[in-house]
Parts: C-alpha cells; sequence; structure tokens
C-alpha cells in the first residue's frame, strides 16, 4: 500500500516525511542504510520483484552497500530510523502534543464566547418578555445598596429603567433615576426622571409628547407610595420628537429625601430591591 495524501495537511510536508519510491506521505515508513525512507508497502513492492534491489534514490551509484535485501526489511529498517531520530521523534510528539493543547484552548474560548452569546440573548428575551404596551412600568432596582454606594462615590450616577411604550405602535419611553440626587436634590433627595426615547413609529405620533406622567415609589408596606405628576411642556426640547437615542430627561431632582430612605414605617428598600412605577396617561393620545 502506497502513502498517505499531501492533501491531508495543511500546509506543505517536507521531503523527509515522503517515500523514495510513492512521493507520497510515509505509511508504515521504514528507513535503508543509506538513509532513504519508504511506505513499508513500497518496499515490499521493489522486494517482490525478482533480481538485486537497489534503492532508488541511490541507484546511480551501483554501490553494493546500497543493495536492500529482504533479510533487512523491515525490522532493521525501522530500528535504524527510529535510534538515530529519537530527538526528532521527541520534538514532533511535543510539538504535535502542544498543537493539541493550543486547539483545546481555542475551543474552551469559542464555546465561552458562546455561552456569553447565550447569556446576552437570554437577557434581550427576558427585556423583551418585560415590555410593557400599555404605558405602565413597573421598574424592580435590584441589588440596590450596591448601587446606592456606586450613586455615593460617583462611579454610576445614575441608572435608567427598560424601555416601554404606550402601545406597539406607540411613544417609546424610559425613567431614569439618581439614587443620590441629581442638580438641587444631590446628596439629600433620590431624584427621578422621565426620558423620551426615539421609537420605530415616531413619524406617525404627534408631537411634542403631551401626555401626563406619574412617577412613584412604591412602599413595599403598601402604606403611603411617593407620587409626583407632571403635565409635559410642550416648549421644551425633552418632549419634542427625538432626534438621537434619547431626549433630555425631565422630571422630579427632588423626588424623595433620602432620610426616608430608612423609614421604619415604610419599606421603600425591602430585600435589597425597590420599586419605581411610572403611569403615562394614554386616555386621549390619539
Amino acid at each position: 500500500m502506497s502513502g498517505y495524501s499531501k492533501l491531508i495537511f495543511r500546509n506543505p510536508v517536507g521531503d523527509k516525511y515522503l517515500c523514495t519510491c510513492c512521493k507520497l506521505i510515509l505509511r508504515d515508513a521504514v528507513q535503508t542504510y543509506c538513509g532513504h525512507r519508504y511506505c513499508k508497502g513500497c518496499i515490499e513492492d521493489i522486494l517482490s520483484k525478482p533480481g538485486y534491489h537497489y534503492c532508488q534514490a541511490c541507484s546511480d551509484d551501483q554501490n553494493e552497500n546500497y543493495v536492500i535485501t529482504s533479510e533487512e526489511m523491515p525490522a532493521k529498517y525501522k530500528n535504524a530510523h527510529l535510534k538515530s531520530e529519537i530527538p526528532e521523534h521527541q520534538d514532533l510528539l511535543l510539538k504535535a502534543y502542544v498543537k493539541e493543547n493550543a486547539s483545546v484552548v481555542e475551543v474552551k474560548k469559542v464555546v465561552q464566547q458562546l455561552l456569553l452569546m447565550c447569556e446576552a440573548q437570554d437577557r434581550r428575551i427576558q427585556l423583551l418578555e418585560m415590555t410593557s404596551y400599555d404605558g405602565v412600568l413597573v421598574w424592580k432596582i435590584s441589588d440596590f445598596n450596591r448601587k446606592r454606594n456606586a450613586a455615593i462615590s460617583g462611579r454610576t450616577t445614575s441608572i435608567y429603567s427598560p424601555c416601554f411604550f404606550t402601545s406597539r405602535q406607540g411613544y417609546k419611553m424610559c425613567a431614569r433615576i439618581y439614587l443620590n440626587g441629581d442638580g438641587m436634590g444631590k446628596g439629600n433627595h433620590v431624584s427621578l426622571s422621565f426620558v423620551i426615547m426615539r421609537g420605530e413609529y415616531d413619524q406617525l405620533l404627534r408631537w411634542p409628547f403631551r401626555q401626563k406622567v406619574t412617577l412613584m415609589l412604591l412602599d413595599q408596606n403598601h402604606r403611603e407610595h411617593v407620587i409626583d405628576a407632571f403635565r409635559p411642556d410642550p416648549t421644551s426640547n425633552s418632549f419634542k420628537k427625538p432626534t438621537g437615542d434619547m431626549n433630555i430627561a425631565s422630571g422630579c431632582p427632588l423626588f424623595m429625601p433620602l432620610s426616608q430612605l430608612n423609614s421604619s414605617r415604610h419599606s421603600y428598600v425591602k430585600d435589597d430591591c425597590m420599586f419605581i412605577k411610572i403611569i403615562v396617561d394614554t386616555v386621549d393620545i390619539n
């Protein structure tokens, strides 16, 4: 049987890995005393023919030392080859080991990237499932203490809610909260704002935005919610048709004193969670 096809390797194969007879990649390699290599099948084919058997690479010299005999093949050739090139075989094994482990690392990287993509896709699906299309947003702010500390330190002064809509083809909106206050409320109040975002159907909607907006911080003891409401100023850029991703937020910088966060009578923060509710009046929206 002749050697392996060269096409199984991506890169060119060196001559020392090719059979002297068939010129293909060595299959069950053997080596003559003159140092040339053959596939086991090729050299057996040569020896099966009558007459003297010369190494094809050395036949021009016609030296008796290069005569191939059946008694010397294949064990001596294999042993001579392995004995003379043990360091090379060790090097090949090391390279194969490194290549194999490098491939494992690459596979692990790809798997990790796929897992991250799946997690991101799950988050997007969750956001879509939570999206409201009736003008009402209920926003759960979890991990509250960490986010509040980030606001105090200035690392993350504000956070945005998921978007919500007045209808499937209606206004796109969100809320923005400053857990350590903004403007006049910085350091002493929670500031809560309403934001108009650019939507897919803005060309079909009436501008400026004119709907009444109610902002609420829910008391989880169901005693006294913090409530404020306003009607948009039609001259404000905050309520004109968006030209960017979102307009400037508008709302209440003095929405609730920070001192009330830890009120014993109310539970505005419970189990490290806060709930914000935004209601947009949709009665006369068309």
